[in-house]
């Protein structure tokens, strides 16, 4: 009887580039158990279209991150690199982000893009790339402050099918997968392509979530002296913490369990666009993955053990 909460459900993990030891880890385990599961290892490079994830890793060694890649791919696992970039792309010229997309294309990885003109310019040259729509393609469209119309949920399914039509996969909101995808599903014309973020920790519909995501990557190494261990730094009103908990856009199991009954088949276990609480954390993630506590526990243990035992890999 497999451990794993949902065997049919293609995950993805938010470990490349900062704890790729125990993303390797984490598969072989799964696969010494005889768990037959489909992983997706997501991260972000600087590049020109570096993502706005709070670990962002720059590439010294190219062979060596070739050595990585190869190492994913003989454990049946996929990257995922996340070139969502809050800002308007006109033109590639980064020599990193060049040769990500051309690795990419020799190691099948997977492309996280933001806004259609990315996608345009990244296909002209790469036809055969597999390319994801970020969530942040809803998140600029339905949460911006200057919105002057109100919300409306048929506007926000229409925008999902569009995308499915062109992307290979859709990342939802997760303001919308939370709140109304269960009560719509008939709406969708292609459902295998629909992504749900599970434990995004962020509050509910926060207007500032671009100022927040765009300041996170300009100044992300002056974070700390800048904001210090603020839970958002982009706040302008108070709110207890307590609140903030409460109001965010986390799913509870019973809600994943009938997502996942009624067709949705890719989970995202995101690393978080929070510093204090990005659930990032590896026993969080298996929490989500594995059936029982006790299970859970047991491999993550097997799982930290082994990986202080990989050589680390340097790129």
């Amino acid at each position: 009887m497999s451990i794993i909460r949902y065997p049919d459900v293609e995950w993805t993990l938010p470990l490349a580039g900062w704890a790729d030891n125990y993303a390797l880890s984490i598969v072989d385990a799964l696969r010494l158990l005889d768990e037959k599961i489909k992983l997706n290892i997501q991260g972000s490079y600087f590049s020109s279209l570096t993502s706005i994830g709070t670990k962002t890793k720059r590439i010294n060694n190219q062979k060596n991150f070739e050595k990585l890649l190869a190492a994913y791919i003989n454990l049946n696992a996929n990257l995922r690199i996340d070139f969502s970039t809050p800002f308007t792309l006109l033109k590639i010229e980064n020599d990193i982000t060049n040769y990500l997309l051309v690795l990419g294309e020799d190691y099948q990885a997977d492309f996280i893009i933001s806004n259609n003109d990315a996608y345009d310019l990244i296909k002209r040259e790469h036809k055969k790339l597999h390319c994801i729509a970020s969530e942040l393609i809803a998140v600029k469209k339905f949460q911006n402050p200057n919105n002057t119309e109100n919300y409306d949920i048929e506007k926000e399914i229409d925008l999902y099918n569009e995308l499915c039509e062109k992307y290979d996969a859709v990342i939802l909101r997760p303001e919308f997968s939370k709140n109304y995808l269960l009560d719509n599903l008939d709406k969708f014309k292609n459902i295998s392509k629909l992504e749900i973020i599970v434990n995004n920790p962020c509050l509910e519909n926060c207007p500032q979530i671009l100022d927040h995501l765009i300041a996170k990557q300009q100044f992300y190494e002056n974070r700390e002296k800048m904001y210090g261990n603020q839970y958002c730094y982009m706040e302008e009103t108070e709110m207890p913490l307590k609140e903030r908990l409460k109001n965010n856009n986390i799913h509870n199991i019973e809600l994943i369990d009938k997502l996942v009954a009624a067709g949705i088949k890719r989970i995202n276990l995101c690393g978080g666009t929070n510093d204090m609480l990005a659930n990032s954390n590896i026993s969080s993630m298996l929490n989500y993955m594995i059936k029982d506590f006790d299970t859970t526990q047991m491999l993550f243990s097997q799982i930290e053990k082994s990986s202080f035992e990989i050589p680390r890999v340097e790129y």
